[in-house]
């Protein structure tokens, strides 16, 4: 029972020890910078690929905001002669002419909302709602066919 209590009293020294550190915040005078800034941001790593800007950042504000271009360089002077645009040139390929798929025709049964599959195994399929003309798929085998 003595090694029990001793055992508990061990244990609760040491979780409270943890629970007592956990309590105070980072120094950075005691523990170095850290990941974070000065203020709390978040650094990027010093080699990160920044993508069209290549390794340089993008350039941003006062306030971290990105900085849009400003609009009014783009404008030209109205005066100054400019040369014609032209249209890039495409080559135009024309739509090969496909012919229509010729599909097989079902055959017809007794019962006017069924057909007989041309395809084997011939199930017989129901077709209600499909129109004479019209294409269906056989489920059996994914094929189409043509509503008699």
């Amino acid at each position: 029972m003595r090694t029990m209590n001793r055992l508990l009293s061990a244990a609760s020294i040491v979780l409270g020890s943890l629970v007592l550190s956990s309590c105070f915040p980072h120094d950075p005078r005691i523990d170095g910078p850290g990941p974070y800034g000065p203020y709390g941001q978040v650094q990027p790593p010093a080699n990160q690929d920044f993508g069209p800007y290549g390794n340089n950042p993008p350039p941003v504000d006062a306030y971290g905001n990105p900085v849009q271009p400003d609009p009014r360089q783009g404008i030209q002077d109205p005066n100054v002669p400019q040369p014609p645009v032209t249209p890039p040139v495409t080559p135009s390929v024309p739509p090969s002419p496909t012919p229509p798929a010729q599909y097989p025709v079902a055959q017809k049964t007794k019962n006017p909302n069924e057909v007989i599959s041309p395809y084997p195994p011939y199930n017989v399929i129901d077709v209600s709602g499909f129109k004479s003309g019209q294409k269906a798929k056989d489920p059996s085998n994914k094929k189409i066919f043509v509503v008699p």
